[in-house]
């Protein structure tokens, strides 16, 4: 038989291809009798046949050209045996194509490495997916590099996986850079955790005996000193401070920096709150013979959302730079509101000085970090440099930014605004009721306090504040002390160093919560530490405190945070009657009482009526204008129903989120709150003039 494939034109003209089989059927002497053709068209396998040969030409030459190492493995063999490997093995391995041809890739990778690819050689073939891996590999004079490759199967006309391609490629230049970028990471984690610890303990090396400088300095205050001596320690006072603002700054700046920053919004008394901040300042004015003034807009809701220590850290650096670089003239405080958007009130606070100002450009160099407007500054006038950076920094995660105008010699503005949150008088603690439980707790209930202190310094200081305001205190020395007095089940609240000998105040709290006796889960423990880094405070709640007060604190921080605790585990059962709080007001005169219980009732009469005009011709502000009269009202009622109502309708109209008959429907809650207040007030009228 023989066998030919030639091309033939149809009637149509087109080329077609014929595969022709002859037979031959011979006779006995050899000649040929018959010739059988049969032919057929192969026009379709000859174009099938032609794109293989032109995609294995096309292979063959992007393997052969390809910078990276392209191979082809059977898989019967388990060992990966490669049948087929690009001529760039020579460059990349050092190895001619026959050199590696029938070789297991095992044979050129690392040892270490091994198990790693034979684990992705099975999920290739379990998931006839490709995959890519890196591995260590032996060139042909021992010499390791790193190659990554991209494994892919694949499969026979049957769907079987027939085997593995690979491209490889050499990454070592990439891995090393990887590497030392690595080591540079781990070396910049390992320095970010030495200035932690090294600003840790800066802090307690420092905190502790600033503790005793400023608390000392206070009793002496305190105690009519000489004339001649009162300069001296008002100067000791001051320097004392003045440290403690440098090492606050630096701590701020480095909890800014570590992304530590976190912010708490609590609602505070606007006019309360800044009053605390500027009073001493104007002592601070006042002995450098210049006028600190304080204007704040009526408009302003009296209760606010705030985080109110950020934000008093914000305006002390404010007031306290304005008042440091004025030498003469004043400086003004201005608190502005500029109008209410999507529910938030917009304020605008403005430090303004006649100091000696700052130079055109140096206006935005002052907000870097360790800065002063001048080389000269630092020696005359003092600080670190970080008070506006940190300033600035603190503005910008609430949201907001500083702004600055300034001419030399004439003085400076600084400005930033705020959206703030309208909040109730009944999220406030309030002032008078606080002062009557504290009365109580201290007439009724001699608190015992157990100070674990090993500092003789600050025992000193701690017990004589302690002591004046009427505590009893029992002082423990060490942790191990602490574990043995608490057993007497005695003390009211403890106040622990977390710093001691034998047991240190983390482990004493530990151990003082597991014990089973409900006294130990309960019993208030606050920690007194000089450190002031961020993941203190969170390590402190999770053991168990339920407080902490850093070092050099405040007296009044002190009693302040012992009466929060303390009372929080005394019942008292107050008068919530409308007699005592209407006397809280009035100082128990009943003609003043009658006179708040009339206005109080005009003042809900006039709220009803607001909201009615707020609905009907869309006079939002007219209601919020009401709202705020009713201040005092909702002050006095101490009524978290009515004052929490209150909001939620302003915030219905504000809003405008509810249909038609959710608002009515909260309109007429609040109506009938209303009413009932209207009625009590109206009863305690008659029943009083009767």
């Amino acid at each position: 038989r023989s066998y030919y494939e030639f091309p033939i034109r149809t009637a149509d003209g087109t080329i077609i291809w014929l595969g022709q089989s002859v037979y031959f059927t011979f006779l006995e002497d050899g000649w040929v009798t018959k010739v059988n053709v049969v032919a057929r068209d192969i026009t379709r396998l000859r174009q099938i046949q032609e794109k293989l040969s032109e995609s294995e030409r096309l292979y063959r030459l992007i393997s052969n050209n390809s910078m990276d190492l392209i191979s082809l493995y059977d898989s019967a063999d388990h060992d990966l045996v490669r049948v087929f490997v690009s001529p760039s093995v020579k460059e990349i391995l050092g190895f001619e194509q026959h050199e590696v041809i029938g070789r297991s890739l095992y044979d050129f990778i690392h040892p270490e490495d091994v198990q790693r690819m034979r684990e992705h050689k099975h999920s290739v073939a379990l998931s006839g997916k490709p995959v890519i891996v890196e591995y260590r590999a032996f060139k042909k004079d021992g010499t390791l590099i790193w190659m990554e490759s991209n494994v892919q199967p694949y499969f026979d006309e049957h769907g079987k996986m027939a085997g593995v391609q690979t491209s490889a490629r050499d990454i070592t230049e990439l891995k090393r850079t990887e590497m030392a970028l690595n080591q540079a990471k781990e070396k910049a984690e390992e320095a970010t955790i030495a200035k932690s610890q090294f600003l840790s303990m800066i802090s307690h090396e420092i905190r502790t005996p600033m503790n005793a400088v400023i608390g000392l300095t206070h009793f002496l205050l305190e105690e009519s000193p000489k004339e001649s001596q009162l300069k001296y320690l008002r100067l000791l006072r001051f320097s004392g401070e003045s440290l403690l603002t440098i090492i606050n700054d630096i701590l701020d700046f480095s909890k800014i920096e570590a992304g530590k920053i976190s912010f708490e919004y609590v609602s505070v008394r606007l006019k309360s709150f800044l009053n605390d901040i500027v009073l001493p300042m104007k002592m601070r004015a006042n002995e450098k013979g210049i006028l600190l003034l304080m204007k704040v807009d009526p408009n302003i809701p009296e209760v606010i959302t705030i985080d109110p220590v950020r934000v008093g850290q914000v305006i002390n650096n404010l007031l306290s730079n304005a008042i440091k670089f004025t030498m003469n003239g004043s400086v003004q405080f201005f608190v502005e509101h500029e109008g209410i958007h999507d529910g938030l009130h917009q304020l605008s606070f403005r430090v303004k000085d006649s100091g000696i100002g700052i130079e055109a450009d140096k206006l935005d160099y002052i907000f870097e970090s360790f800065s002063q407007a001048n080389p000269d500054t630092t020696r005359k006038f003092g600080g670190t440099g970080l008070g506006l950076t940190i300033t600035k920094r603190l503005l910008q995660l609430m949201g907001t930014d500083i702004f600055v105008e300034s001419k030399m010699g004439v003085g400076s503005e600084f400005k930033f605004k705020l959206n703030v949150k309208e909040s109730s008088l009944a999220a406030v603690a309030y002032e008078n009721d606080f002062s009557s439980r504290e009365e109580v707790q201290r007439k009724n209930d001699r608190t015992h306090v157990l100070l674990a202190e090993d500092n003789d310094v600050t025992q000193v200081v701690v017990m004589n504040y302690l002591e004046k305001w009427g505590y009893k205190v029992t002082v423990a020395n060490n942790g191990k002390e602490v574990l043995h007095l608490i057993q007497e089940k005695t003390f009211h609240i403890l106040l622990i160093d977390l710093q001691m000998p034998e047991i240190d105040g983390y482990q004493a709290t530990k151990l003082i919560r597991e014990m089973d006796d409900p006294y130990f889960k309960t019993v208030p423990i606050l920690a007194l530490t000089a450190s002031a880094m961020p993941d203190v405070a969170d390590e402190l709640m999770r053991i168990g405190m339920n407080d902490y007060l850093s070092k050099p604190f405040k007296a009044k921080d002190l009693d302040e945070k012992i009466i929060k605790h303390r009372l929080s585990t005394i019942p008292v059962e107050a008068d919530r009657s409308l007699q005592s709080s209407l006397d809280a007001y009035s100082g128990g005169d009943q003609e003043v009482n009658l006179d708040l219980a009339r206005r109080m009732v005009k003042n809900i009469n006039d709220l009803q009526a607001a909201i009615v005009t707020a609905i009907n011709e869309d006079d939002i502000e007219g209601y919020i204008r009401c709202s705020h009269k009713m201040r005092t009202t909702i002050s006095i009622l101490r009524n978290e129903e009515f004052a929490t109502g209150l909001e939620e309708v302003k915030q219905a109209l504000l809003m405008r989120k509810e249909t038609a008959a959710q608002l009515k429907a909260r309109v007429e809650s609040f109506n009938a709150i209303c009413k009932q207040k209207i009625d009590e007030l109206t009863d305690f009228y008659v029943s009083a003039l009767s």
